[in-house]
């Protein structure tokens, strides 16, 4: 049992009691090898995946469970970009240890497109997935917000219509 609290470039660690982890960084708090995240989860392994944007760029970074960076992208750090404005806000790892990313393109002219990517376990885009480890959906104005698996192990994803205001979900192959 232990807490993870965040922000943009920092995360802490807290024991149950409420006093910070110094197993965690040295004195339960690290810096995040980049800044912009925004949603921050442990993984069953013990590592810590961080999801965001970082100017325009779609952001992952990932610690071991001791608050260092992990052997993930540079330094820690994966940023994601497909040529337009892109930011994560949720993922979820299957059971090979591959990262499912959802979150949101904006076009040129301000639409909302979802972007859904699958990275490795090093932070590599997964090739076999989508076109090239990622696909862009552009349902209704939509972002993905929620990232999860069905009983049939699909992808499922939530979000925001944001043309209507309304709940949007979506339902993709594992490739």
């Amino acid at each position: 049992g232990r807490i993870l609290v965040g922000d943009a470039d920092q995360l802490a660690r807290y024991t149950t009691n409420g006093t910070l982890d110094s197993s965690f960084g040295g004195s339960g708090l690290v810096g995040l090898p980049a800044a912009g995240v925004v949603k921050v989860i442990p993984l069953a392994g013990g590592d810590i995946i961080g999801v965001g944007e970082s100017v325009d760029n779609a952001l992952v970074v990932r610690l071991d469970g001791n608050g260092s960076p992990a052997a993930f992208g540079s330094g820690g750090a994966v940023m994601l970009d497909f040529g337009l404005e892109e930011r994560l806000q949720d993922v979820v790892e299957d059971g090979s240890g591959n990262l499912i990313l959802a979150g949101y393109e904006i076009t040129p002219g301000g639409r909302y497109d979802q972007l859904l990517v699958r990275l490795t376990g090093s932070g590599l885009l997964d090739g076999i997935f989508g076109h090239g480890g990622f696909t862009v959906e552009g349902f209704t104005l939509d972002d993905g917000r929620a990232v999860t698996f069905d009983s049939q192990g699909a992808i499922l994803v939530g979000g925001m219509g944001r043309n209507a205001f309304g709940l949007t979900i979506s339902r993709h192959l594992v490739n």
